[in-house]
């Protein structure tokens, strides 16, 4: 298998465990809050990572102040995003909240352009206006407006965009490893204080096996997605992120009934050719 091959592969599997991790929470979600959810979820997460570094080094003397800071901002945007995407997850179709949530790339080209000051061309600004055209058609707005759970995915995809915006602003010497265990952290605690306003719901033997499988396929997903970037080229790997499409569908399908209808579908599309297209734009003009 070429290295183009085993990024790939690993790609699909990253998509697929954050993918089958939203399945899980979904089917807790039924009795449990989001923010009980997220608490019990990051607690596994943040030991797992914890451990992971206590073994390798922390790499505490690395980290400035100012580094501090924004790994953070970094986790909140986190907690945000995660708050109210499984809000909107919990009620909403999975194959329809993932296709919104694949406009993210579009998202952060955009506010590279009018945050960072970057270059964009003018095929890649038809592009992320193409790509909104089909968010749009999967949100489906009527006369009413458009439905809340898409409008909380879309949130979630600006709190997303933020974090990442944040990320490029960390300096090289930040452990990555470092930076998930603390917004592992920082989605934690937020969440567990969440919850002393609500009622907490006994945990159940079921519920306790999907949140142990949610927390392990984080896990998964956040090793597979560092061992994509050092296997292959980012211009031929990074297409495949748009399988959590396919995976959230036949997810969506299988375990929910779901049945998503022509529209819908037709801007999935439309955000995957946009989003490919943009991914490629991008690697070009970093490398020329």
């Amino acid at each position: 298998m070429s290295p183009n091959q085993r990024g790939a592969a690993l790609m699909v599997a990253t998509m697929a465990a954050f993918t089958f991790n939203d399945a899980a929470i979904k089917v807790v979600g039924v009795d449990l809050s989001v923010y009980q959810m997220m608490f019990l979820r990051g607690v596994m997460v943040s030991v797992v990572f914890a451990v992971w570094l206590g073994v390798r080094g922390l790499g505490l003397s690395r980290v400035s102040r100012r580094d501090g800071w924004l790994m953070l901002l970094r986790g909140a945007c986190e907690f945000a995003a995660a708050a109210v995407f499984l809000s909107a997850l919990v009620v909403a179709e999975i194959g329809t909240l993932t296709a919104i949530l694949q406009s993210t790339p579009l998202a952060v080209t955009l506010a590279g352009a009018i945050v960072l000051g970057e270059r964009v061309g003018w095929r890649r600004w038809g592009a992320i206006c193409a790509g909104f055209v089909g968010v749009m058609l999967i949100m489906q707005p009527s006369r009413d407006g458009i439905e809340a759970p898409a409008l909380l995915a879309l949130i979630s995809v600006g709190f997303i965009t933020l974090r990442d915006i944040t990320t490029r602003y960390l300096s090289p010497d930040v452990p990555s490893k470092l930076a998930a265990l603390v917004t592992a952290i920082c989605v934690t605690i937020p969440a567990g204080l969440m919850t002393m306003t609500g009622d907490w719901v006994p945990v159940t033997a079921t519920h306790a096996g999907l949140l142990v499988l949610a927390a392990a396929l984080m896990v998964v997903g956040y090793l597979c997605s560092v061992a994509t970037m050092r296997v292959g080229e980012i211009s031929f790997v990074s297409p495949f992120r748009y399988s959590a499409i396919l995976w959230a569908l036949l997810l969506g399908v299988t375990l929910f009934g779901e049945r998503p209808g022509f529209w819908q579908l037709a801007g999935a599309g439309i955000v995957v050719a946009a989003g490919i297209f943009t991914l490629r734009r991008n690697h070009a003009a970093r490398r020329g």
